[in-house]
């Protein structure tokens, strides 16, 4: 249905557009022709502001008094995309460019197309396309379109500078300050994302996609209770995507709020079964949970969904240390290692699965590699300072147990552990005989209470 109001609305301005705005079309002097390019310019001033269906309306509209106007074509497609409708936005772009060849927004809206379908590579040569024809943009549209076509090639400063042309050509281009927010975020300037998703948000408020982009660059600031605000006001505009609560499901698991995540996860799974990040998230929650059994199974279906997925892979591992199939966790850490060698994480985890498994040369080897990925990594320094003590290499194992006391001074088992090694190789002066008989008093403590962390644990 026609929103009229929004029509009136979106042709108010037309007039400032017309000319320009058709971005390739011949001009039309004929009274027939002027009221194209104003249902033209009216499509334009709907899609900046978020409103798809109306965009589509007034598109309908100039094709019914120009059946060959591509950027009609070229902007209905786009709008198209937000309903699912893909094979038609293809249809309307691929006759967009039968009309004109080099028409420059019919590649760059095919582009967005395939974009939308998730196939980067006809996206990318699509926006080229669209770059090498926008020779010489002239309205707002002509920058914004250019801006994001620019993205798609990774040419991010000079889609900021198309995408600041555009708002200074109109103030209120939301799709604008989009392209350019993206643009910020991929140059990690987050709050300078911010700063303009927020103005794109009150001028197109009912793009939830905004809200998105917004979560992302809070979320890469720690603000995250702010992605939690954003992804709820995304779900209050569209509750059918399973994105927003996956996205929400990680702030929760930032703020150890796993039972939130827990819910997050499983309702974006009524929605997708198969979303292997939300398989992921719901797994690692309840790994922190302690419900070792329910994240192994969580995460297996994960790794299946995306046998690249190194952190489900670590974290399964991690469970299934916790049940003491040490096995299980040297290979899924093994798995995790070959997706990338680069995590100290995954390392250090099978250097305890080692150690756990009586194999303390490798342990101590695991370790060692991931300290020098990390050298402030105090598990990595608790395990091998055990493994060197079970290996009765006694300097060594003091070193290591002192080194991971610095980092962690809060770590109560390594004084016990350092007990132990000053037991069996310690010097025994005067003070380090008062610390030895502190120590073991704590020793005893944790052999009744039997309520510390698991890693780095001797005696």
């Amino acid at each position: 249905m026609v929103n009229g109001a929004a029509i009136i609305v979106a042709l108010a301005g037309a007039f400032l557009l017309v000319g320009p705005v058709l971005a390739g079309d011949k001009t039309d002097s004929s009274v027939a022709g002027r009221n194209a390019q104003r249902w033209i310019a009216g499509a334009y001033d709907c899609y900046k502001s978020a409103q798809e269906q109306e965009a589509i309306d007034c598109c309908n509209k100039a094709l019914m008094i120009n059946s060959k106007n591509v950027t009609a074509y070229a902007l209905r497609a786009r709008a198209r995309c937000w309903f699912g409708q893909y094979q038609k936005a293809l249809d309307d772009c691929n006759q967009a460019i039968s009309l004109k060849p080099d028409s420059a927004i019919a590649y760059g809206s095919r582009g967005n197309v395939y974009g939308w379908m998730q196939q980067g590579a006809k996206a990318v040569a699509d926006s080229r396309k669209a770059v090498e024809l926008y020779t010489a943009p002239q309205s707002s549209m002509d920058f914004a379109m250019r801006s994001q076509a620019e993205i798609w090639l990774h040419q991010t400063k000079k889609s900021i500078e198309d995408a600041t042309i555009a708002i200074q050509l109109d103030p209120k281009d939301g799709f604008a300050y989009m392209n350019r927010a993206v643009g910020y975020r991929d140059f990690r300037n987050y709050q300078k994302a911010i700063d303009d998703v927020s103005v794109a948000a009150k001028l197109r408020p009912s793009d939830q996609y905004g809200y998105y982009e917004r979560s992302y660059s809070h979320g890469k600031l720690g603000r995250y209770a702010n992605v939690v605000a954003d992804c709820t006001a995304a779900m209050m505009i569209d509750h059918h995507n399973a994105y927003p609560y996956v996205h929400r499901s990680w702030a929760h698991m930032m703020l150890s709020e796993y039972a939130q995540a827990i819910d997050d996860c499983t309702a974006a799974l009524k929605i997708d079964s198969d979303c292997a990040d939300a398989y992921n998230n719901r797994g690692v929650s309840y790994e922190k949970l302690k419900q070792y059994n329910k994240a192994i199974s969580d995460l297996s279906v994960a790794v299946t969904l995306d046998p690249k997925n190194m952190d489900a892979y670590y974290y399964r591992g991690v469970s299934y240390g916790e049940l003491g199939q040490f096995k299980n966790d040297i290979d899924d850490c093994t798995k995790a290692i070959r997706i990338d060698s680069n995590s100290s994480d995954d390392y250090s985890e099978r250097g305890w699965a080692y150690f756990s498994n009586g194999e303390y040369d490798k342990a101590i080897a695991d370790c060692s590699i991931a300290l020098r990925l990390d050298p402030r990594d105090s598990e990595a320094y608790a395990n091998r300072g055990c493994a060197q003590l079970y290996c009765w290499h006694g300097k060594e194992a003091v070193a290591d147990t002192r080194k991971s006391l610095d980092i962690d001074p809060a770590w109560i088992q390594g004084y016990v552990n350092l007990a132990v090694a000053y037991l069996c190789f310690g010097t025994f002066d005067c003070q380090s005989t008062w610390v030895l008989c502190a120590l073991l008093g704590l020793f005893f403590l944790q052999r009744l209470y039997r309520d510390f962390p698991r890693h780095g644990i001797c005696g």
